[in-house]
């Protein structure tokens, strides 16, 4: 199907009536709540709770999540949205029970469907990184809020990006301030996560290469770097999830899913590299890829959604490239897009009525995927009028998935401080980071012409993904560019160097002025 036609059906996932989770005591009592309705849940809690009490307990729990209803009364939430299905699952250590709450689907709805709902809520609870533990030794010797502050202080100065609309100081700050107090207040790790490092783009006119370079090694010894300041000030340290989104958009952008796997393993070899060479904790950047996240589900995923085909037999990935795929990276992409994906008929009624954050980044989509499918394999022999109706296409697609994968991001991590290589506003949940640091300045022209260089647009900011890294003599900053800007200073006469290939940290251009 194409992303200018209407889809057969209006298909809205499970997770667009996930109302939130939460982890409770055994005896019933309220630790922590989250998610889109956690004022509802922490308001109602004494109703909830009275319902969680009187059902029967499974005696499989730790192993596989129980599902029943429960009713909130109409006075509170109305009588239409006042059923909810609740699933909980004990934690290994038998002392917390973590909670998925959803609304109950509305009229008559066939079976296939409700056991599709109760297999997401059995991989989310699978899967979710939380717990409500608490170090009360930790917590005998710090001044959480003095470490809170040096934390705030540190990512500004080291990672934090600001977009031209920044809202950090008009709230977002203390949104921050919120997520971390949420760790140092238990005494625990503070964790954060970030979507990036996908693969190398198929756009030789972008990139050096097809494998991790320079622009991977600083990005990864930058967050290192910030994560290892934290250590000094924190004693139970920090850690970063980077969730790979590859799988996610690699049919879409001419990547192979092949290629993705082979990025993914050099990119963790250079991490363990960087980690061995910075000395201490060697586990405070770690991976994490969409096959991955699903991995970790106590079931076999394949076999479940054959089980619950018949739930959504209308839902095909939507496929406008001829790339090679895996089956296992093609089952958890329809996975993610049956149980996380926004509606695409919402997304097209937003685009057709000149909505305008989504016009603006259906655009940037667009003229990105041009950019780079115009010299793609897969599409290069067509003419530009052909590959331009595609990349429209593509970048609709985009979009959906992309908004899939916030949404199971959000599900999956729902304490994690969440970062963004995308400029946002910093108004929260997600907060902007400049992977390469401060000192990066990016530009399209050499000789060098920066006073007009925001360094970001509404898609992301400068990543080593899409650049390539040059070091110019006579400059401390790292500059980032595309590939054919370092050709193009080559070739006019007026910077003589190459293309140096480090064995630590990968290929790079070099340049001196002539």
């Amino acid at each position: 199907m194409t992303a200018d036609k209407k889809p057969a059906t209006a298909m809205t996932s499970a997770y667009a009536r996930y109302a939130g989770g939460f982890i409770r005591t055994i005896t019933g009592s309220l630790i922590y709540d989250f998610g889109p309705a956690r004022g509802l849940i922490t308001s109602q809690w004494a109703q909830i709770a009275e319902q969680l009490m009187r059902a029967p307990e499974s005696s499989d729990m730790a192993l596989k999540p129980s599902g029943f209803e429960i009713e909130l009364k109409p006075s509170v939430r109305g009588p239409d949205t006042s059923r909810y299905l609740v699933y909980e699952v004990r934690r290994c250590d038998k002392i917390h029970i973590v909670g998925y709450l959803q609304q109950a689907r509305h009229g008559d709805v066939d079976q296939a469907k409700y056991a599709f709902d109760s297999f997401l809520a059995s991989l989310v609870l699978s899967v979710m990184h939380v717990d409500g533990d608490v170090d009360y030794d930790i917590l005998a010797k710090l001044n959480a809020e003095r470490i809170t502050d040096a934390v705030i202080s540190l990512f500004e100065v080291t990672l934090q990006h600001k977009s031209k609309y920044d809202k950090w100081h008009a709230g977002g700050r203390d949104v921050f301030r919120r997520c971390v107090d949420g760790f140092i207040s238990r005494g625990k790790m503070i964790e954060f996560c970030l979507p990036a490092f996908p693969c190398k783009s198929s756009n030789t006119q972008k990139v050096l290469s097809d494998v991790p370079d320079r622009g991977e090694y600083l990005a990864l010894t930058n967050l290192h770097n910030f994560l290892r300041e934290i250590e000094n000030i924190y004693s139970p340290g920090a850690k970063l999830w980077i969730i790979s989104d590859g799988h996610v958009f690699s049919d879409c952008i001419g990547v192979d899913d092949d290629a993705v796997d082979v990025y993914g393993e050099q990119l963790m070899a250079m991490n363990h590299s960087i980690a061995q060479k910075l000395g201490g904790r060697q586990n405070r950047v770690e991976f994490l890829s969409l096959i991955d996240l699903f991995a970790a589900a106590s079931f076999d995923l394949q076999s479940e959604l054959d089980t619950h085909r018949g739930a959504y037999p209308e839902l095909l990935l939507k496929r406008h490239l001829p790339t090679n795929t895996t089956d296992i990276a093609d089952t958890c992409r329809r996975v993610l897009m049956l149980g996380f994906g926004p509606d695409q008929s919402q997304l097209r009624t937003e685009l057709d009525s000149h909505d305008a954050g989504m016009t603006a980044l259906y655009r940037g989509f667009s003229k990105f995927m041009l950019e780079d499918l115009v010299r793609n394999k897969y599409t290069k022999h067509l003419s530009r009028t052909q590959v331009r109706k595609i990349a429209a296409r593509v970048a609709f697609e985009m979009i959906h998935r992309n908004q899939a994968y916030s949404n199971l991001v959000e599900a999956v991590f729902p304490r994690h401080i969440r970062l963004s290589i995308h400029a946002h506003d910093n108004s929260g949940p997600k907060f902007g980071v400049n992977l390469l640091g401060r000192n990066a300045k990016a530009t399209d022209t050499l000789p060098l012409v920066l006073e007009h260089q925001d360094g970001g647009d509404i898609l992301h900011v400068p990543t080593p993904w899409h650049n390539c890294v040059v070091q110019i003599e006579g400059h401390s900053s790292v500059i980032v560019t595309k590939s054919s800007i370092v050709r193009e200073a080559l070739a006019s006469g007026k910077f003589r160097g190459g293309i140096v290939d480090s064995p630590v940290e990968g290929l790079y251009a070099h340049l001196s002025p002539q």
